[in-house]
């Protein structure tokens, strides 16, 4: 297994308009306010990372970590890289590979170094980091962790800020990571272990119950997160506390309160909601944000269409999206049109409750949520002025009658974005639903485990 995992691509270290990638960190560095620079910057890390990389590079991938701006998620493939180049963390890997697990002389702080620069931890927390090395490394450490932790044994501790970012990696992948008996009895050990510390105050019990959330979620043993969560130290642990115990509450009393424009009785439709009520996907944290544009601004350079900035001239347009799910398309579209009011709608009240929460976590005001069903739509007493709907009417019992609903619910002049799966696309996928198929695996953590093992 190669340190890299073999998906990065390798350059002479130039950005774009062949700009040594040096160059655009040190003009970032020098003006990180400035959004074209920073973007420069961004789109240099995306084309490809150079085989080592600078001290001025990391300064500017640590500038990085405070910026809610950039979309964290494209910035995955190069920090992974980065932090692959490590001689620890190769040898790390080496050590995985040659005998199947770290050993405590294995872990030291110099492993720990690249995982703990300002960067990398953003990504850990709070977004999806895909990489075989990095599941590999991760997947060995936590449990060389929870053995430790369990058998009081001596070794070389992270610091709380990156136990509690693996932690919440884990929570954000829902503990999917492969789990072994051992792990699966020294986790149900150090659960007694809590109950019968009583966490509520946390007292001594900080480090086992960041070790406890590597593998699940805390409500399981702290009732309810303590009143003054936001001064719970570590800082590190009160956002665990956040995530897993603040945030599922506020998310069930938005979705309460949330419009029911219309029935679900559907039996398509019902099976569906049920799938997202029991899993809303995706958890996400965070957001790109740009500064809005008029509609048809935005619409005449996606079509090339210069006459449509003529055609579409409102200022405060009206947008549907139709299926919404977790929300990042929807507060994306109240982000990106300026002067807009979004309705976003969805089947999943979890959904829409881990919607709404984020709307308002991230200060965004122009979006309403409500449940519906696209089939019964064709009766609201609405029109919009855009209409987008991603992933969606294929998951509909009738996908051309939902077509034609969103169709009616335009405005004259208005414009519908669909995105719909390919057949044809996710042929790659086929021989994994064989296997599923063939080998009778469930839809539950152990099967989806039980899966990515054989894969």
């Amino acid at each position: 297994m190669s340190a890299d995992g073999g998906r990065v691509a390798r350059t002479d270290d130039r950005g774009p308009s062949g700009r040594p990638l040096d160059g655009l960190a040190d003009a970032f560095l020098a003006e990180p306010s400035d959004v074209r620079r920073r973007d420069q910057f961004v789109a240099g890390l995306a084309r490809g990372l150079p085989s080592s990389v600078s001290a001025r590079v990391n300064r500017a991938l640590d500038a990085l970590a405070g910026d809610d701006a950039v979309d964290l998620q494209r910035l995955v493939p190069a920090v992974v890289h980065v932090a692959c180049q490590e001689p620890a963390v190769q040898r790390a890997l080496r050590a995985v590979g040659d005998v199947g697990e770290l050993t405590s002389d294995d872990i030291t702080e110099e492993l720990y170094r690249p995982l703990s620069r300002p960067l990398p931890l953003r990504l850990l927390r709070d977004a999806v980091v895909a990489h075989e090395d990095v599941e590999t490394l991760l997947t060995a450490l936590r449990r060389r962790w929870l053995l430790a932790a369990v058998a009081d044994e001596r070794i070389v501790w992270p610091g709380h800020d990156l136990l509690a970012a693996v932690a919440l990696q884990m929570l954000t992948t829902e503990w999917v990571f492969d789990e072994t008996p051992a792990e699966t009895h020294a986790v149900r050990d150090l659960q007694t272990t809590l109950h019968v510390a009583g966490i509520v105050p946390l007292g001594s019990a900080r480090k086992n119950l960041l070790i406890y959330a590597l593998y699940r979620p805390l409500g399981s043993v702290v009732r309810e997160a303590p009143a003054a969560v936001d001064h719970t130290k570590p800082a590190a642990l009160a956002e665990l506390l956040r995530r897993h115990l603040v945030e599922p509450a506020d998310e069930r009393r938005l979705a309460a309160r949330l419009p029911r424009l219309t029935p679900i009785t559907d039996p398509v439709s019902v099976r569906v909601q049920a799938q997202y009520e029991a899993l809303p996907y995706p958890r996400w944290h965070t957001v790109a944000r740009r500064s809005p544009r008029p509609v048809g601004e935005l619409i005449a350079q996606a079509l090339n269409r210069p006459d449509l900035r003529e055609s579409l001239t409102t200022r405060s347009p009206r947008v549907l999206i139709a299926g919404c799910g977790t929300g990042r398309h929807a507060i994306s579209a109240a982000n990106r049109y300026a002067g807009a009011r979004v309705l976003a709608i969805d089947l999943s009240l979890e959904a829409l409750g881990f919607a709404a929460r984020q709307a308002r976590r991230l200060g965004v005001r122009n979006i309403d949520f409500a449940q519906a069903d696209i089939l019964e739509l064709a009766d609201l007493d609405d029109r919009f002025d855009v209409i987008e709907s991603s992933g969606v009417l294929h998951h509909l019992r009738q996908p051309e009658t939902g077509w034609q609903i969103l169709r009616g619910l335009l405005r004259p002049g208005g414009l519908m974005k669909i995105a719909l799966y390919s057949r044809s696309g996710r042929g790659v996928l086929d021989p994994v639903r064989d296997q599923i198929r063939s080998a009778d695996i469930t839809p539950t953590i152990d099967g989806i485990r039980s899966l990515r093992r054989a894969v």
